[in-house]
């Protein structure tokens, strides 16, 4: 071990009292960063990967077109994929709802559409069912393949729903039946076009065009969204009929406000970093430098000198980081398992993430974001040392022993004297003596301040009962159900509900009345 290095590591034993406290303020900083880093690439990371799992893969739907809008779209440039659907006809029975869809072999691509068994349907009297579906209607739910089963439909008109007629259709493929349909009770069941062609007449045909454009992956979310919305006014779509896949479209490409943000967040932290640290050296260079002042006058150079410091400074940072990754590594743990454990066990997308997690399908850790970690804060640390090594070379022997610290500039004929001496007096004389040193020292202390109550904050905000609270004032909501234009059900008109109102205040009396509640909001 040469001479430099050893003065290092005798300072860094001697200034143990400071050293601690560097290495504290080295070891918070390698934590956020990383923890930070961790949490938000792991949450990115398995939400795009559920998403790209579960959502559909179209870009943008435009809804409500023409069937030759449709197919001037199907011809145009900036598209690349196509696809049709077709709400045809719809069946009710008290409060369970199912609709007959129609859907393109491109439009079952983009909307991920699997069977369990079976096939799509093609001819006119073909059905895909759910089990889910057959069992809330009263149909047989061990139904095969093959059977045949008698419906009673209500087109959709242009207008409404239609009157009521029944149709007799033949099981080719079995659906899966999602927890949503169940606890919605709103069911899906595909039909095939010649029975869309049969039903609805040509005027009365308005698709759902789901659309990927040609050569997006260059492009942004918000680029892709102005893409939908210039090919929509040229094909003369209304701007509300456009609705963008949004999780899909995050979960794949950039989102320049959603990166800025993790950015910024990283970059506060590490400039609080960078003061807290440059705090320390700074405010502890003035004690120093008298013993930096014998060096000199025992022959060590600037250079030598500066090299002191600055290793010192180093070691502190290489033996603090590594406490900093392990504990933001049990901390990142922890803090995701919280994060998994928000989302409920009926949660399609809380599965997918869970799944995921437990099944080691992505690593919540990375090698790169250690590497990046430890980089940004020995970097940090670097930074930090620049002033103090400058301060520490510059200084002769001379100077040394009557050195009082940078930006001092207290004369003599600038004393006041007082008859009596306080604690408060002296404190205030300590301070005026060295304004800059001062200031920087109230700096690092404020932006630390800032620092932990942001990260609190932050914290505050995530927790899901208060968000939920805040989102949700309530626990259970009585809507009333109304629909425009069906034939079958005039009472479901909103003209008709409103001369005979349900929610009455018989009915808020009644709610009252009931175990439990405290408060009814109504709106």
């Amino acid at each position: 071990m040469n001479t430099i290095n050893a003065t290092a590591c005798a300072n860094l034993k001697l200034n143990r009292g400071r050293n601690l406290l560097t290495g504290i303020a080295i070891m918070l900083t390698a934590f956020l960063i990383f923890s930070i880093t961790t949490l938000g690439s792991g949450v990115i990371r398995f939400q795009f990967h559920a998403a790209n799992q579960l959502y559909p893969t179209y870009h943008i739907m435009y809804r409500d077109v023409p069937e030759q809008t449709a197919a001037e779209l199907a011809r145009s440039a900036d598209i690349e994929k196509l696809g049709l659907r077709q709400d045809t006809a719809q069946i009710r029975q008290e409060d369970t709802i199912c609709r007959l869809i129609y859907l393109d072999e491109t439009g079952r691509e983009l909307g991920r559409i699997d069977l369990e068994s079976g096939s799509f349907p093609v001819e006119k009297n073909e059905i895909a069912v759910s089990r889910g579906m057959l069992q809330a209607f009263s149909i047989s739910d061990s139904a095969v393949i093959g059977d045949e089963i008698t419906l009673p439909i209500q087109p959709i008109e242009a207008h409404g729903l239609g009157f009521e007629q029944e149709y007799t259709f033949t099981i080719c493929g079995i659906l899966p039946t999602p927890e949503a349909e169940e606890d919605n009770r709103l069911y899906s069941a595909l039909v095939s076009e010649p029975f869309v062609r049969e039903l609805l007449p040509a005027s009365e045909r308005l698709y759902r065009v789901m659309v990927r454009f040609s050569n997006a992956r260059s492009y942004t979310t918000d680029a892709i969204i102005q893409k939908g919305e210039n090919i929509a006014e040229a094909f003369s779509i209304p701007k509300g009929n456009i609705s963008e896949n949004s999780p899909y479209l995050l979960a794949n490409y950039i989102d320049p406000t959603f990166y800025s943000a993790i950015a910024v967040v990283l970059i506060i932290v590490v400039l609080a970093g960078i003061i807290t640290i440059y705090s320390i050296y700074y405010v502890s260079t003035m004690y120093k430098v008298q013993e930096y002042g014998k060096l000199k006058a025992l022959g060590a150079t600037s250079k030598q000198v500066r090299s002191i410091v600055f290793r010192e400074g180093m070691l502190t940072a290489l033996l603090a980081i590594p406490v900093g990754l392990l504990t933001g590594t049990g901390a990142s743990y922890g803090a995701f398992s919280f994060f998994l454990n928000t989302f409920s066990s009926n949660d399609a997308l809380g599965e997918a993430l869970r799944a995921a997690f437990n099944s080691r399908e992505l690593p919540l850790l990375q090698g790169w974001v250690y590497f990046f970690a430890a980089a940004v804060t020995l970097f940090t640390t670097a930074v930090s040392l620049r002033r103090p090594v400058r301060i520490a070379s510059k200084i002769s022997p001379v100077e040394a022993m009557r050195y009082d610290g940078p930006g001092c500039r207290t004369k003599a004929k600038q004393r006041k004297g007082y008859a009596d001496i306080s604690l408060f007096r002296l404190v205030r004389a300590n301070l005026s003596r060295n304004r800059k040193r001062t200031m920087i020292t109230l700096a690092a202390l404020s932006v630390t301040g800032v620092l932990f109550l942001s990260v609190s904050a932050v914290l505050s905000c995530a927790n899901p009962s208060e968000i939920a609270h805040d989102r949700i004032l309530y626990d259970f909501e009585l809507s009333i159900y109304s629909v425009s234009g069906d034939k079958m059900r005039p009472e479901f008109e909103w003209t008709s509900i409103q001369q005979d109102n349900p929610l009455d205040a018989a009915l808020e009396e009644q709610v009252r009345s009931i175990p439990g509640v405290t408060k009814l909001i109504a709106s």
